[in-house]
């Protein structure tokens, strides 16, 4: 997996992923479902849920892997905290380089993340996702609005 898989939305197209033949010493390095990718070269420091890979499917080298230890955070949760301004701030400020910004495993590793109850983690989730959809949704209205307004413009035009 690149980072041109990801979109707009912090969604990884799994369908369209490029395909490799890869000689894989552990199983550690393929993707799993909860896993967070974590954009660890360039700007900004995204985190994205695997929430449905495809089989051996693997992270590039500018991805770290997080995988959650235990069941006291749930993944979608920890992704959605880590893409939010404290942690972002956090990251940015220890990333190095000069051109291209980076993080290393120690830098991602001390990030604190604030763990409330399991319920209130999903109920966070839940409104995310919702206003993900509203967004996806505006859009899509958006651009019938344009659409139709293009249209009937041009039959102004053309019918002068």
């Amino acid at each position: 997996m690149q980072g041109k898989d990801i979109d707009d939305n912090n969604r990884v197209n799994w369908a369209q992923l490029s395909r490799a033949v890869l000689q894989l010493k552990k199983q550690e390095h393929i993707i799993r479902q909860g896993d967070i990718l974590v954009r660890c070269k360039g700007l900004p420091h995204i985190a994205v849920l695997a929430d449905s890979p495809k089989e051996d499917t693997v992270a590039g080298s500018q991805f770290f892997v997080v995988r959650a230890k235990n069941d006291l955070i749930f993944p979608d949760f920890l992704a959605w905290y880590m893409n939010q301004s404290p942690a972002q701030r956090y990251l940015n400020l220890y990333s190095a380089g000069t051109n291209i910004k980076h993080i290393n495993k120690k830098v991602l590793s001390a990030l604190e993340v604030a763990v409330p109850s399991l319920e209130i983690q999903k109920k966070v989730v839940q409104v995310h996702n919702l206003w993900q959809k509203e967004n996806e949704i505006l859009e899509q209205i958006k651009h019938k609005k344009e659409q139709v307004l293009q249209s009937q413009l041009l039959n102004l035009v053309q019918n002068k």
